[in-house]
């Protein structure tokens, strides 16, 4: 906590408060997503939600120890209501966007971005974060933003691309097979 008064002890609730609200409420939260319009969606809005976390964090910075522990504590609720509806989104559409008979293929890729994140994420968030203080949250949001928004038109393309639109889009996602 660099830049910030709050109570060093913080980041552990802080980390416990993300770990318990996934484990409480990921399903629930993607429970609504169910095909390519909902799963778009739902990584839309997480990037306006990424977006407000974002400039919240950023308000922690040079008050006192407990606004500035407020307004983590609230900053990172938004961030893991954020994270729920992108992985959500972003798992409906893995799994969409993949030909039937390549999907561990893809889902293989798929996992590289993490790979890439952890890689990566250290030299950005530290540039970004404590480089640019501010100006660094409010980036960091904005991209976010933006490549929630680049999802949806990608998303369709790649529709186009494998399976041309005959009728309108089910929203639907796997369906179970049923055996008698």
């Amino acid at each position: 906590m660099g830049r910030t008064d709050a109570p060093a002890w913080l980041v552990s609730a802080l980390f416990v408060l993300n770990t318990g609200a996934v484990m409480l409420f990921q399903v629930r939260m993607a429970r609504g997503v169910t095909g390519l319009a909902s799963a778009t969606r739902a990584v839309r809005r997480s990037g306006w939600v990424m977006l407000a976390a974002c400039g919240v964090f950023a308000l922690s910075a040079g008050g006192s120890a407990w606004p500035a522990a407020g307004a983590l504590v609230v900053g990172a609720v938004l961030q893991v209501v954020a994270e729920m509806g992108q992985s959500a989104g972003s798992w409906q559409l893995s799994f969409d966007l993949a030909p039937a008979d390549r999907v561990g293929e893809y889902q293989g890729f798929f996992g590289t971005g993490v790979t890439v994140a952890r890689t990566l994420g250290p030299l950005v968030l530290t540039t970004l974060l404590l480089g640019w203080g501010t100006a660094g949250w409010l980036l960091l949001g904005g991209a976010a933003l933006v490549a929630s928004y680049a999802m949806g038109p990608v998303a369709r393309r790649r529709r186009a691309v494998s399976q041309p639109e005959v009728g309108p889009e089910p929203e639907a996602g796997p369906q179970p097979v049923l055996v008698n």
